[in-house]
Order: C-alpha cells, then sequence, then structure tokens
C-alpha cells in the first residue's frame, strides 16, 4: 500500500483483516498526522499496528512496479498487489482553454456553483467554490460535498435557491473503528484533544480561537455539535 491518507489507511486496514500481509509505505511521519494533528495520528497508526500492517513512514517511494516497491536506503518490498493511494489533482485544462477563471488548479464557483461564464456550472473536486457560512471559497474532496454541490447548481439552473452552506463532512471506517469530521478543511492552528471512556475521543480543530473543524471517534454529540458551533463561527471548545 503506497499512500496513508484515508483511502490508503482503510484499504490497508480491510485487507490486512482478510488474511493478507500488508505493508504500507507513506513519506508522512506519521499516518495522518498533517491533516489531523499528531494525538490523531498516534491513534489512527495504533488501530494500523493492532491490525498487523507492518508500516515504513517518512519514505518516499522511488519506484513501483506491478510486484516490487523501491524507498530509498531500503531492500526492495515484493509484493503480490500494489495498490496507489496517493491522491489526484484535477483537471482544469478544458476549462482554462475555455476561458473560466480558475484559482489554486480548480475552477472558481459562487455559492450556487456557477463559474465565471453564463449558464456554465462546476461541482466536486475540480470546484473553488464559496460557501455561505465559511464567508470564502473551499476546496473539498469528500463525495458528499459533491452531492450538495450538485444540489446547489441543479437547484439554481432550475430557477430555485439552495446555496452551498454547509460545513463539510465525512466518514473514515478503518478496521472496526469508524471516524468522523467536520471542518472547513482549509487549515487549522490548534488541535485540542478529548478523551472519553472506552478509547472514544474528540478533537477539536482551531484558527485565530475560532472553531473550525472536529473529529470524533464513538462521540457522535460532539459530532453534531460541532457542525453548528464550526457553521456559526463560535470559540474553540
Amino acid at each position: 500500500m503506497i499512500g496513508s491518507g484515508f483511502i490508503g489507511c482503510e484499504a490497508a486496514a480491510s485487507l490486512s483483516m482478510r488474511g493478507l500481509r500488508v505493508t504500507l509505505v507513506s513519506d508522512e511521519h506519521a499516518v495522518h498526522a498533517a491533516r489531523l494533528g499528531a494525538e490523531a495520528g498516534r491513534r489512527i497508526t495504533d488501530w494500523l499496528v493492532e491490525l498487523g500492517v507492518s508500516l515504513r513512514l517518512g519514505a518516499p517511494v522511488e519506484s513501483a512496479g506491478p510486484n516490487v516497491v523501491r524507498t530509498p536506503g531500503a531492500p526492495a518490498d515484493e509484493a503480490d498487489l500494489v495498490l496507489l493511494a496517493v491522491g489526484v489533482r484535477p483537471r482544469v485544462q478544458l476549462a482554462k482553454a475555455a476561458g473560466l477563471a480558475t484559482e489554486s488548479g480548480r475552477v472558481v464557483t459562487d455559492e450556487h456553483m456557477r463559474t465565471s461564464a453564463p449558464g456554465v456550472y462546476a461541482v466536486g473536486d475540480i470546484a473553488f467554490a464559496s460557501n455561505v457560512a465559511a464567508g470564502r471559497r473551499l476546496r473539498v474532496e469528500h463525495w458528499g460535498e459533491a452531492t450538495n454541490h450538485g444540489k446547489a447548481a441543479g437547484m439554481h439552473a432550475a430557477g430555485g435557491e439552495a446555496p452551498w452552506s454547509t460545513a463539510p463532512g465525512f466518514l473514515s471506517t478503518i478496521g472496526t473503528r469508524t471516524l468522523k469530521q467536520v471542518a472547513w478543511g482549509d487549515g487549522y492552528d490548534e488541535a485540542r484533544m478529548v478523551v472519553h471512556p472506552g478509547g472514544a475521543f474528540t478533537v477539536w480543530y482551531g484558527a485565530d480561537g475560532t472553531t473550525v473543524g472536529v473529529l470524533t471517534h464513538e462521540s457522535d454529540d460532539d459530532y453534531e455539535r460541532g457542525r453548528e458551533v464550526i457553521e456559526q463561527g463560535r470559540p474553540l471548545p
């Protein structure tokens, strides 16, 4: 497994649970630490280790073939299957050629998903869309928000009003454990973890003292409360 993002961790855990010997290779020094913070990253790392996943972290991949992966200063890893989960980049060449405004590698839209060209909408990963509650444009890469984008675009195209105004959220199941997050997704400067009984936890994310995200494991009350706190721009709990 190459990559330690959500898809990489989910697939590594699932394959290991099916009895396969899995090695996860990533240039990240800690799983999910950059996205979710050091404390959450440590817990997710422990989950993978408990499931029998071998971790090779801080190791950029030099090359990958059908049956072998090479990293600097280490023997080649031979495998029956190499799975890449390293992310994708939006392809905006057509949009640029058509004269649509782009920024940060995505197509700029308003809260109705309208682009700079009349009658043309953009939704999903490719959109750099304005969110009413956030008060700024966001890049979101979750399928649930692509659905919300589509609703906003479709309603406007049909003459209605349903601007994109909710904070993005997603679920990720790693083995038998599920993470839930609601967050604007464009950065934080503080992460506060609250540990609950039985291995449950909540991480609150803040930027300049304002709540911009929440991550939960078996703490649905915080997950539901977090959306309201984030969308209303309340102080970090």
